[in-house]
């Protein structure tokens, strides 16, 4: 049997659109919270309850980006980004940088919406299922995914939100080669295509933060010509 969602809150400018989601949604059971406006969004969520946000990217009284860094300060609620823009890639990889979990361009078909709307949930439940034992720790390395912290060495280090995806994803796939599509989909998602290029960045840069000697790395290695592996 499905779990659904108990209770989305959906923040969208577009009048017809939000109308639109609403129905939807409630026709799949979820119990919804509708508003156009950031603010009134953000005070729904200091007020109540909620499992997952669907929100604009082009909000008119609270910018987007904003409103995803400020859930992120105080909750680790699933946030689905939305937005009209085409080939605007650079605002979907901000959107990700901030916290988003993914973004999915409007108009969507039912299908993608609720199947992105599901995966959410799954991700979330198996959060939930691994709460007795949420950390991670390999040698010196420890990720805290209760708190998402990471700790080398004892100290905590600050990874950014699309970092910390990359490393869980690693994490969760330990001594699994990962291609660079498998990275893609999995930190990105699979509407957008990152440039292999920008993967390499990444993972220069986590490992810059996790390892002693990131030229020599014990915990990610490069399967050349294919992708990563996280080894133990």
């Amino acid at each position: 049997m499905w779990i659904v969602f108990e209770r989305i809150l959906v923040i969208e400018s577009d009048s017809q659109v939000q109308k639109y989601m609403g129905s939807f949604l409630e026709k799949h059971k979820y119990q919804c919270v509708l508003t156009d406006k950031g603010k009134v969004g953000w005070s729904v969520l200091r007020n109540s309850s909620m499992d997952l946000i669907i929100l604009d990217m082009m909000l008119e009284d609270y910018g987007a980006l904003e409103f995803i860094r400020d859930v992120r300060s105080v909750s680790q609620i699933p946030i689905i980004a939305t937005s009209f823009m085409k080939g605007e890639d650079a605002i979907v990889i901000e959107a990700l940088e901030c916290g988003a979990d993914d973004y999915i361009r409007k108009p969507f078909g039912e299908g993608e919406f609720l199947a992105r709307i599901r995966a959410r949930c799954r991700r979330r439940m198996l959060v939930e299922d691994t709460q007795e034992q949420p950390i991670f720790k390999m040698r010196y390395l420890t990720v805290d995914f209760g708190k998402m912290r990471v700790i080398v060495h004892g100290r905590s280090v600050h990874l950014t939100p699309t970092e910390y995806r990359l490393l869980s994803v690693l994490i969760n796939n330990r001594g699994r080669l990962m291609t660079y599509e498998d990275i893609n989909d999995a930190v990105w998602g699979k509407s957008l295509k990152v440039d292999i290029r920008k993967i390499r960045v990444y993972i220069g840069t986590v490992r810059k933060k996790i390892d002693d000697d990131y030229q020599n790395p014990r915990f990610i290695q490069t399967v050349e010509g294919a992708g990563y592996r996280l080894v133990e």
